[in-house]
């Protein structure tokens, strides 16, 4: 059962999607309680914040100068500058929460709404991913088969997801 846990937690720390559905199937079907992968995943969520919100601070100490990272860092982070934390949080549905509070770390957002905003949004993508948990154990009862499905619904998600943001970047362009 311990080293169940301990997959459980490693998983939650990488916070990759398509694993995480099928972690939790997995452990629903070991017979761990929700409350103790709820438990993980908030501990989990609570450690990469804290990694980010030391390698934001880090980022700003060291590309405090004009560095070519420090132009390219903020052409990419303007977005969030100008619409701050509740940019923070719609990207945290879809980001993993290190890189998100590093960011927001980096941009001097105070430490409450970098952790408040990334938090949320995390939560959100977390409570979507239990829905579709739970919408793929209807579909099948047998363990095994719901994983696969979980790790596939997902990565399609994904897949698709990333073909829609290359189209409308092309016709930026």
């Amino acid at each position: 059962m311990f080293s169940t846990l301990v997959f459980i937690f490693v998983v939650f720390l990488l916070q990759e999607g398509a694993l995480m559905g099928a972690t939790i199937v997995f452990a629903l079907h070991q017979g761990v309680s929700p409350w103790t992968i709820n438990g993980l995943f908030f501990l989990a969520l609570a450690i990469d914040i804290w990694i980010g919100l030391l390698a934001g601070r880090l980022l700003r100490q060291e590309f405090a100068a004009g560095s070519r990272f420090k132009h390219w860092l903020e052409r990419k982070t303007g977005p969030v500058r100008v619409a701050g934390a509740w940019m923070l949080m719609a990207i945290s549905i879809a980001d993993f929460p290190y890189i998100n509070s590093a960011v927001g770390s980096w941009l001097g957002l105070s430490k409450r709404l970098v952790v408040t905003f990334t938090a949320v949004g995390d939560t959100i993508y977390y409570a979507l991913l239990w829905l579709v948990v739970f919408g793929i154990l209807e579909l099948s009862p047998n363990t095994y088969v719901a994983m696969a499905l979980a790790l596939a619904f997902i990565f399609i998600l994904t897949l698709l997801a990333r073909k829609y943001i290359k189209r409308r970047h092309a016709s930026r362009k």
